[in-house]
C-alpha cells in the first residue's frame, strides 16, 4: 500500500523509482560495512589505519572496478575478511616482497582499470573519466605510501586488496572488456 502512495504521489517513473530503491540498498549495505569495520577498528585502537585503509580501498573500488560478489551476504562478509586480514597484518613490518607486492598491485590496476562487468558496462566517457580518477588515487596511494610510514600497510592492503579484485573479475564470465 505504502509502495502505490509513494507512486501515486511523486513525479518519478517505475524505473526511476527502482534505481532510487537500487542506490538506497547500496548505500545502505555500504553504509553497513564501513560503519561495521570502523566499529571493529574502534575496539581495536586502529581507527586511524583504518580510515586511511578504507578510504583508499573504497576510493579505487569505485573507478577500477572488479569483482563483485552474488549476494549482498558475501559482499558484506567478504569486505569484513578483507578488513580483518588487514588489521591481523597492520602491525607487521614490511619487507621488500611487501614493497614488490605494492608495486606489482599498483602496476596492474593502472594497466587493467577500470574493469567492467558485464552488468555495468561503462561509456566512453565513464571509462576515461574512471581511468583518469584511478591513476590519480594511484598517484595519491603511492604518495602516502612513500611520505607517510605509519599507513604504509593501510595503503599497501587497499591497493592489494583492489588488485585482487580485478584480477578476479577479469578471468571471470562476468568480465567485459572495452573491445566488446
Amino acid at each position: 500500500m505504502q509502495k502505490r502512495h509513494v507512486s501515486e504521489h511523486t513525479c518519478y517513473s517505475q524505473k526511476e523509482l527502482a534505481l532510487i530503491r537500487y542506490g538506497l540498498e547500496v548505500v545502505l549495505l555500504n553504509g553497513s560495512e564501513i560503519l561495521c569495520i570502523l566499529i571493529i577498528s574502534l575496539f581495536l585502537k586502529k581507527f586511524a589505519v583504518t580510515l586511511i585503509y578504507t578510504v583508499f580501498y573504497s576510493w579505487l573500488r569505485i573507478h577500477c572496478g572488479g569483482y563483485h560478489c552474488k549476494s549482498k551476504g558475501s559482499c558484506f562478509v567478504s569486505y569484513v575478511l578483507f578488513f580483518l586480514c588487514f588489521v591481523l597484518c597492520a602491525d607487521m613490518e614490511l619487507n621488500m616482497l611487501l614493497y614488490l607486492l605494492y608495486f606489482v598491485s599498483v602496476f596492474y590496476i593502472a594497466v587493467n582499470a577500470p574493469l567492467q562487468h558485464v552488468l555495468n558496462p561503462l561509456s566512453a566517457s565513464e571509462i576515461r573519466n574512471n581511468r583518469r580518477l584511478t591513476w590519480f588515487i594511484l598517484v595519491l596511494s603511492g604518495a602516502a605510501f612513500t611520505f607517510i610510514p605509519k599507513y604504509r600497510i593501510s595503503v599497501l592492503f587497499a591497493v592489494f586488496f583492489n588488485a585482487m579484485m580485478c584480477f578476479i573479475l577479469k578471468h571471470s564470465d562476468d568480465y567485459l572488456s572495452e573491445a566488446d
